[in-house]
């Protein structure tokens, strides 16, 4: 399990029910500089909507560090990034 794909999970999992995420899909805007989230599938935790845009913004930042490390340079970054939440 790498260790960014963990990071990825940890960091959804301060906004949704831990491991009631099991799955993230990123879309890549044609190698802009951001990677926009789908809709999520959990249990949503009730927070202030400060705190679930800083989380959000730490997702993508987990994300960009998780394709970085697996494909390389952006140009080789599927359009559509599928994780699926590692085994424990």
């Amino acid at each position: 399990m790498s260790s960014t794909l963990a990071q990825v999970f940890a960091t959804i999992d301060r906004s949704y029910e831990p491991g009631s995420v099991q799955r993230l899909v990123f879309t890549n805007n044609g190698g802009r500089s951001r990677l926009d989230p789908m809709p999520v599938h959990g249990t949503k935790i009730r927070l202030a909507p400060t705190i679930n845009r800083r989380i959000e913004a730490d997702l993508i930042e987990d994300a960009h560090a998780h394709a970085k490390a697996t494909y390389g340079a952006r140009r080789n970054w599927p359009v559509r990034l599928v994780l699926d939440r590692p085994e424990a």
